[in-house]
């Protein structure tokens, strides 16, 4: 999926994953493949909402179908196909399907605006932090205070974003975003 994000982008696609996992095995996953840099999504609670309403949730295993959904930029559902829970699928063709539908649908997504106010670069600390920190986790060297450093970073980067931001939806992403932050420094206390 990597290697292709240039060809989705082109299409003006954003790639979403999205499953009945919580972030934190979300974050397992996408570190054992090296990090992604797309968005996952965690359908965890209540537990397959979203796979519901697009009829992909299957209720005997608890498990969201795999599935692939494009969604034009108007919100109209232009192509849906399932692979079955322990399918593979062709991501070429995916991409393809999308450079079809932006083609026939046009428009595309437009980027979303910087909050008002928000210096150049903001998130992107954020993001380098994460990354730092999902690098030290992979360390045999002693690391517990690092941790604490990097969560520290972290939670100054994220505060700056809330006090930056004047969108309400952001500021609920950034009190989303700290309560993350407490768990984790709580995790890390444990490994002081």
């Amino acid at each position: 999926m990597e290697q292709l994000l240039p060809r989705f982008r082109a299409a003006h696609t954003q790639v979403l994953g999205i499953s009945v996992d919580s972030v934190y095995c979300h974050a397992n996953w996408a570190r054992s493949l090296g990090g992604i840099s797309f968005p996952l999504l965690a359908d965890f609670e209540p537990k397959g909402e979203l796979g519901r309403k697009y009829g992909l949730y299957l209720d005997g295993p608890g498990i969201d179908d795999r599935a692939t959904v494009i969604v034009d930029s108007s919100g109209i559902v232009r192509h849906a196909s399932t692979v079955g829970p322990g399918g593979r699928r062709d991501i070429a063709e995916l991409a393809a399907l999308c450079e079809k539908v932006d083609v026939e649908h046009g428009g595309g997504l437009e980027d979303f605006p910087a909050p008002p106010g928000l210096q150049e670069g903001s998130i992107l600390y954020l993001k380098s932090h994460c990354g730092f920190f999902l690098e030290c986790m992979d360390s045999t060297d002693p690391i517990g205070k690092k941790l604490g450093f990097i969560a520290q970073e972290m939670g100054r980067e994220i505060n700056t974003l809330g006090s930056k931001a004047y969108d309400a939806g952001i500021q609920r992403l950034v009190v989303e975003m700290k309560d993350e932050l407490e768990k984790i420094k709580e995790q890390v206390l444990n490994v002081l």
